[in-house]
């Protein structure tokens, strides 16, 4: 039960309590006299108590009193929403219920008396107290919970009020030198901690301990549950944050479709938010919870421009990179790599229904679809286009005329305002294809298949089969594995896999290997992709490959 009239954390015997109807005129300037001090109490609580030097805490032998499971709860329970213990960690929490001495109050026993100057701090987790105004009578009541006292452990300050014991009470008393001891504790203990974390951080490696230490000052700690949206995409940016504990997963929300896509999962000792408070725009992405628990430090916005001022060009760097890590091509490349690849790349911006890629043009660049969506469109001997697929976000093309060097053997269109991150032919062929040749060839390979599916020679031997589809020029530039549409769905056949011949591996990729096989019953010739389900789950590339397997 709740104290009546007020909630578990009010303030009476130091603090003024809420007040019984009363009709003598000194209660309510009493109350409002005590209702300042309570409001400047809140701003000043922590420079109060470690501005008190009167005490000498070197040679302090802190008591541990034992207590049943029950009663550390319920201590816990009548503390955690009290103004002065409620952001306190667990730990220094935990540590100050050991301490608390227990005792029991027979009925008309005071606890506190006015005009006293005392140093215990209670907590009531059994019985019934009320609270007594000299001249004035009762003003506040305490039924089964309560605290009261915490002037006590701020100020050299006589009692407000009187506490006295209406029925046998159970309590727990906490003194000023424990007190303070355990919060010095707690404070020391909580900023090592802090820069003993900004330390493991690689963002903040060139930072002097002066830096480091302030920065760890001015950290304060926030835990989520899983599903929690930390961050939402479009609100304004107010600070950043790095994952002390748990996963956190970013994801993008597309304004027409409201559909969310998944970007990239950070990790212990990864930050989030920078981008907003340094492009002063609204939040780019959501930022989600993924662990049972995540904890992660909050610097707000004031505090990061200020301390993280030699870091601009870094972070920028990193935010560029972050971007382009979270298009699954991208993801295979080193940070170096990466870095370079970003160097080279630009930003292409194309209208709905301009034309990126003309058939039968030279190919010269490398694309890859940052935002829209585009149609791949080939044409047919009539003269006329007919639609192959629709690319969306993170899908490329352009990359076998580059590795044939064969011209475009299909046409890009804009279905809808494109961006488009570009890669001339010499960086694609230097820097991209070295260390993502793997996945191309993989994804060449599905093309491939894909494209015998959909345009099936209409008589030719067996050995023309085994070649068809690797010589089809229309098989090129068809987009990556990421989300797109087909403008007619292939039938996909059920094929033991004890029918299949293994002739030779073709490509080896980030998850496997594509492989040439043969069905022994048909002699039928196709790609086999073999894949390392480990290696996806660890990599949060799940819902691409579903993608890839549902085309």
């Amino acid at each position: 039960m709740l104290a009546r009239g007020s909630s578990n954390s009010s303030n009476a015997g130091d603090e003024s309590p809420s007040p019984r109807r009363e009709s003598n005129s000194r209660v309510p300037s009493f109350m409002q006299d005590m209702a300042g001090r309570i409001s400047q109490m809140r701003l000043k609580k922590r420079n109060v108590i470690t501005n008190r030097t009167d005490e000498d805490l070197e040679d302090f032998q802190k008591v541990i009193v034992p207590k049943s499971a029950e009663q550390k709860q319920q201590i816990m329970d009548a503390l955690k929403d009290h103004f002065l213990f409620g952001d306190m960690e667990d730990g220094s929490m935990a540590d100050l219920v050991d301490v608390m001495r227990p005792l029991e109050v027979e009925p008309g026993q005071n606890v506190v008396v006015q005009g006293d100057v005392g140093e215990d701090f209670f907590v009531m987790v059994s019985g019934h107290c009320e609270v007594l105004i000299n001249g004035v009578g009762r003003v506040h009541e305490y039924v089964g919970m309560g605290a009261f006292g915490e002037l006590a452990l701020m100020y050299s300050a006589p009692r407000a009020a009187t506490v006295r014991a209406v029925s046998t009470s159970e309590l727990f008393a906490l003194d000023l030198r424990t007190f303070r001891f355990v919060l010095a504790q707690a404070n020391e203990n909580g900023l090592m901690s802090k820069v003993a974390f900004l330390r493991r951080v690689k963002l903040l490696e060139g930072l002097g301990d002066n830096q480091i230490t302030r920065i760890a000052g001015a950290l304060t700690m926030e835990s989520f549950t899983e599903g929690t949206y930390i961050i939402r995409q479009g609100e304004v940016g107010d600070a950043f944050y790095l994952i002390s504990e748990g996963s956190v997963k970013c994801t993008s929300t597309k304004e027409a479709s409201k559909e969310e896509t998944d970007l990239i999962t950070i990790h212990s000792g990864d930050y989030f938010g920078e981008m907003a408070l340094m492009l002063d725009e609204p939040r780019h992405a959501n930022c989600i919870a993924v662990s049972p628990r995540v904890t992660c430090f909050k610097l707000s916005k004031e505090d990061f421009m200020s301390m993280f001022g030699p870091l601009q060009d870094l972070l920028e760097k990193q935010m560029r990179l972050r971007i382009l890590r979270s298009v699954p091509l991208l993801a295979v490349l080193s940070d170096d790599e990466l870095s370079k690849v970003a160097r080279a790349m630009r930003v292409q911006m194309f209208k709905s229904g301009a034309r990126i890629i003309k058939e039968g043009e030279q190919g010269s660049r490398f694309y890859i679809i940052n935002d829209g969506h585009v149609r791949v469109v080939k044409k047919m001997p009539d003269g006329k286009e007919k639609d192959l697929a629709v690319l969306k976000e993170n899908a490329y093309f352009g990359e076998r005329a580059l590795i044939k060097n064969e011209a475009r053997a299909a046409s890009i269109i804009a279905l809808t305002d494109v961006e488009l991150l570009v890669l001339e032919a010499k960086w694609f062929r230097n820097l991209l294809l070295p260390s993502a040749q793997g996945s191309i060839a993989e994804e060449m390979a599905r093309r491939e298949e894909v494209h015998k599916h959909q345009h099936p020679p209409a008589a030719v031997n067996k050995a023309a089969t085994s070649s068809a589809a690797a010589d089809s020029p229309a098989t090129t530039d068809l987009g990556s594995g990421s989300p797109s549409e087909k403008a007619a769905a292939p039938v996909k056949p059920q094929i033991p896999f004890e029918e299949l011949q293994v002739l030779q591996t073709i490509g080896t990729g980030t998850f496997g290997r594509v492989k040439l096989v043969q069905q022994n019953q048909t002699e039928r010739v196709m790609a086999l992709k073999c894949m390392s389900k480990v290696q996806i789950v660890a990599s949060h590339q799940e819902r691409n490959i579903m993608n890839e397997k549902n085309i």
